[in-house]
């Protein structure tokens, strides 16, 4: 039994219509994504499909449901589909490669998936999340394609994920993204930093990049930032945080080699990371070549 609840968007996924259709093999699957505007059930895939088709674009997410059963709902409405989201988990990906009308695909569990597919093939394309990404070795799928948000992970949230982070050697396919605007890429440390920093300051369309806080050093952070000044994100300070119960002010410092949480307090002096990167920026801005460490 296939349940369905067409639902009104939220609005981050609101600019590509106004219904998405939830879809689980669990009748409560469906009741925690979104308010329900028609819901139903489907004894086959089949007769699932046929309600779907009723439409005239189809935006999928699935919870509590097989991979290969997702896989053959996506493919009976391949070229009305237009958005996916998945909270199931999903391995190998080139099935995506057969809709081409497809403007955002959202994974939140990818713990199986190791490359990414041949992008080229989504022609409309604007938007990839991949989630628990931790296998993930290979994106060269990305080559040449005209995404503007992209965001990779180990963990199910873009934060500062160390061990469970993903081990990508060769980032390059990064820079052919000429219309990125937003990324997200949290990897672990593959030693190849130099390299990646020059791939990282191509991207001159950015507005905004987050990279885990471990992934660069201090120095390296504010070589990038003299490289693209205008992007947000890029600071002294990875993460901010106020704790209420005590009142205290808690700063993360960007780079692997500077303190992961720092109190803010007198002795602590924590204006002087604030100036030193700065001062940094200004040095690298005259002085093109990234540092080593």
């Amino acid at each position: 039994m296939f349940y369905y609840n067409k639902s009104v968007k939220t609005p981050l996924r609101q600019y590509k219509g106004q219904f998405v259709y939830n879809i689980s093999t669990a009748n409560d699957g469906i009741s925690m994504l979104a308010f329900g505007k028609k819901k139903g059930e489907a004894e086959t895939i089949e007769d699932l499909i046929a309600v779907l088709q009723t439409e005239q674009v189809v935006d999928l997410s699935f919870i509590k449901i097989e991979e290969d059963d997702l896989k053959k709902i996506a493919l009976g409405v391949k070229e009305k589909l237009i958005g996916i989201e998945s909270f199931s988990a999903t391995g190998d990906l080139t099935f995506l490669e057969n809709f081409p009308n497809l403007l955002e695909v959202s994974l939140h569990h990818s713990e199986k998936t190791e490359k990414i597919w041949d992008v080229s093939k989504n022609p409309l394309l604007k938007e990839i999340t991949l989630y628990y990404a931790k296998s993930l070795k290979n994106i060269d799928g990305l080559f040449g394609s005209d995404i503007q948000k992209l965001i990779i992970s180990g963990e199910h949230l873009a934060y500062e994920d160390k061990t469970d982070a993903p081990i990508i050697d060769d980032i390059s396919a990064l820079e052919s993204l000429v219309n990125l605007t937003h990324l997200e890429f949290f990897t672990a440390y593959n030693g190849a930093k130099t390299t990646d920093l020059q791939v990282f300051a191509s991207l001159v369309n950015l507005k905004f990049l987050r990279l885990a806080r471990n992934y660069f050093s201090f120095k390296q952070i504010a070589w990038l930032k003299s490289r693209l000044p205008v992007v947000e994100n890029l600071n002294a300070d990875f993460y901010f945080l106020h704790q209420r119960w005590d009142d205290t002010f808690w700063y993360a410092i960007y780079g692997y080699d500077k303190p992961d949480w720092i109190q803010e307090k007198p002795e602590n002096d924590i204006d002087k990371y604030f100036d030193e990167f700065k001062s940094l920026v200004e040095f690298y801005e005259q002085n093109p070549t990234p540092p080593n460490t």
